[in-house]
């Protein structure tokens, strides 16, 4: 009887003690992370404890403790808050499923525009988007999937076989990479995609198995970031909206792309700039992250050459366009956007980034830099230098400096420094760009010394005016990038014409284009003859784009005026439509529609009038000198200091006289613009930076 009660006790044991075994006790580091969550801690303790019941779950219950670790301060975007653009989005989704064809910027505004003609100004108001704290919000349910599907594509797909554990937690396991994600997101694309690994049989190059992921995101995304110049109150959009509208900026599609590799199993990182060194904008683009079949060996100089590096940083170069006759020799081509640094957006808080540096010490930082999960990842993609800096007399409690580019107003830090005693190594740079070494105090930029260039040879050049003086013939405002002269060329070939018949059977050609139309382009016309009809004929140029046409003749008193009249021709393409010849903005433009008969447009006249002289602009950005505006030269000493105003020349120059030698400019239209970029002047030529 004894005996019988031992080994019911014994087997008693040998049943819980293995259950008592799997009781797992979370990670001390996480309890904060518990505290945070409130009301949802019960969530992620479940996802614990879901993990820690099976020994054979142990590399699951150290990605489940990896994601809890980083929970903290992330932030994730409450649908509701953008409830108002709800009806866009569905709209677009209805549009792609009954045309079932890719959605361009013309049938989203299509799409767009017509919404708002119905419902006026009730949808257009910009939302006010509220972001929650993620530890607060997401479900055991949710990251328990999440975890799941990740192991079962690395673990499955062939050219994730060789991912080590670390590289998987960081860029296979992260369901998101900005701050918004879809729920049943990695499982949709998994299904999605997963056979792709049939199609690649013998291949484990994850670069392979990415194009046809990549091939099919772009058959049914547009990535196009003007949507949100004409429609700002889209943004922001949640993850749901992005997979429903079909289109977004590089940020949208990146975060997309990125989200469908990792459901098969492909490591792939979010890297961003956070300001081009020479235009106003950042930019996103995926990363693949996997060394063994990188054959990327060449790296970003900056130098302005004809040089495609859209494969190593989309963006940093222009498409090698053609270069036409008639541009100014003292016009310099601008063929790239330069790259100061390179930072990784990572799911993982960086130990070594500014904001985790400062946690304990409250430091004030520049916004960008108060996030405390970029890696500066600037020497994988830049031939880059590590730049000492003498820096002037700091403020109190400066004890980091920042090397800052300009944006086009202002100037924006995009690298730290740690100071001692007034001097700093900012590690990493891209060389051929213009930077402004500054502190940081009271949400203000402070110069602490004079912006200078960083050139190609790793040596620095200061711009420091000097007290002897020149004067400047200047052309532009802003760089002259030759996609812009591409647009300009496609007048190349096209005829004015003048008529009087309505069918335009008797027309007669006044003027040909032969050459590049540089911005506004006046042609006087020497028929004294009247016409009612003038037209702009393009006939033989399969596309075509046209900003302003204007057509002067004379009035009773033999005064030059411009003649009213209504347009004629092809209808052009919504929403650049023919009406975009004479609305007076030189940023607005025609696009001929493919599939109509007319090769054409212009204007009826109403009756014969004697025609003068045709003034055209080509499609352009409108950063050149236009005759009569008024023009503000300044140069930079700490501050941007007024050398004088002048109007634009009828030869599109405008001339300043006493401009300080060596000094770094800006040219301002005081009529409007938002492109002013800095320059210097050497040898009768701008170079913009």
């Amino acid at each position: 009887m004894k005996t019988s009660k031992l080994l019911n006790t014994l087997m008693a044991i040998s049943f819980i003690l293995p259950l008592l075994c799997c009781q797992h006790t979370p990670p001390s580091d996480l309890e904060s992370v518990f505290n945070n969550a409130g009301n949802n801690r019960k969530e992620l303790e479940t996802v614990i404890a879901y993990f820690s019941k099976n020994p054979a779950d142990s590399l699951k219950l150290d990605a489940a403790i990896f994601l809890l670790k980083n929970l903290e301060g992330l932030k994730t975007l409450d649908s509701t808050s953008m409830e108002n653009t709800q009806i866009y989005f569905t709209a677009l989704n209805k549009y792609y499923l009954n045309q079932k064809s890719k959605i361009d910027f013309s049938a989203a505004s299509i799409v767009i525009d017509s919404l708002n003609r119905i419902f006026i100004d009730s949808n257009k108001k910009q939302s006010r988007p509220i972001y929650l704290d993620e530890s607060a919000t997401v479900s055991a349910d949710f990251l328990i999937k999440n975890i799941d599907l990740a192991f079962l594509a690395w673990q499955s797909m062939p050219w994730s076989k060789h991912v080590d554990f670390k590289v998987f937690l960081e860029y296979i396991l992260p369901y998101r990479c900005t701050d918004t994600y879809g729920y049943n997101t990695r499982q949709e694309f998994y299904t999605q995609y997963k056979s792709i690994k049939d199609s690649v049989k013998g291949e484990n190059s994850p670069f392979i198995a990415a194009n046809y992921v990549l091939k099919d995101v772009d058959s049914w995304f547009t990535e196009d970031g003007t949507i949100f110049q004409y429609y700002p109150y889209l943004k922001p959009i949640t993850f749901s909206n992005l997979t429903k509208g079909r289109i977004g900026a590089c940020i949208e599609a990146n975060s997309l792309k990125i989200a469908a590799l990792r459901s098969i199993g492909i490591p792939v990182a979010l890297d961003e700039i956070p300001n081009w060194g020479n235009v106003s904008s950042s930019h996103y683009w995926y990363k693949i992250i996997d060394p063994q079949n990188d054959t990327i060996t060449t790296l970003i100089t900056n130098q302005n050459e004809r040089r495609y590096t859209q494969h190593l940083i989309s963006g940093s170069s222009y498409d090698l366009y053609p270069e036409f006759k008639g541009l100014s020799d003292s016009i310099v081509r601008n063929y790239i956007r330069t790259v100061p640094k390179v930072y990784r957006r990572t799911f993982e808080k960086q130990s070594n980034s500014l904001a985790a540096i400062n946690n304990e010490n409250n430091i004030e930082m520049p916004d960008y830099f108060k996030s405390d999960r970029i890696k500066d990842v600037s020497d994988q993609y830049l031939n880059c230098v590590n730049v000492d800096i003498k820096l002037d007399d700091a403020p109190q409690k400066s004890q980091y400096a920042y090397l800052c580019i300009f944006n086009n107003t202002s100037w924006i830090p995009v690298a730290w420094a740690k100071v001692n005693s007034n001097f700093c190594t900012f590690e990493k740079m891209g060389k051929n760009v213009v930077y402004l070494p500054a502190y940081f105090k009271d949400k203000q930029i402070i110069p602490a010394g004079a912006p200078f260039l960083l050139k190609n040879d790793g040596s620095i050049e200061r711009f420091v005016s000097m007290e002897k003086q020149e004067s400047v013939k200047l052309r532009m405002k802003y760089p002259f990038r030759i996609y812009v002269e591409f647009w300009e060329s496609f007048m190349i070939g096209g005829r004015f014409q003048l008529a009087n018949k309505s069918d335009l059977s008797d027309t007669i050609t006044v003027h040909r284009i032969d050459s590049l139309p540089f911005y506004q382009t006046d042609v006087k016309i020497p028929n004294k003859d009247h016409y009612r009809y003038v037209i702009y004929q393009f006939s033989g140029i399969p596309k075509m784009f046209i900003s302003e046409i204007q057509v002067y003749g004379e009035d009773e008193n033999g005064k030059e005026v411009m003649l009213p009249g209504k347009v004629i021709g092809n209808p052009g393409r919504y929403p650049k439509t023919i009406d975009k010849i004479r609305d007076g903005d030189n940023l607005s433009y025609f696009e001929n529609q493919d599939n109509n008969k007319e090769t054409y447009v212009g204007f009826d006249l109403g009756s014969r009038k004697k025609v003068t002289r045709i003034s055209f602009v080509p499609r352009n950005d409108d950063n050149a000198i236009v005759a009569g505006d008024m023009y503000e030269l300044f140069y930079w000493d700490k501050r941007w200091i007024s050398i004088d105003s002048q109007k634009g020349d009828s030869d599109k120059t405008v001339i300043f006289n006493d401009v300080p030698k060596q000094s770094l400019l800006i040219l301002i239209n005081k009529k409007g613009g938002v492109e002013n970029r800095i320059f210097t002047y050497l040898g009768g030529k701008q170079f913009f930076w």
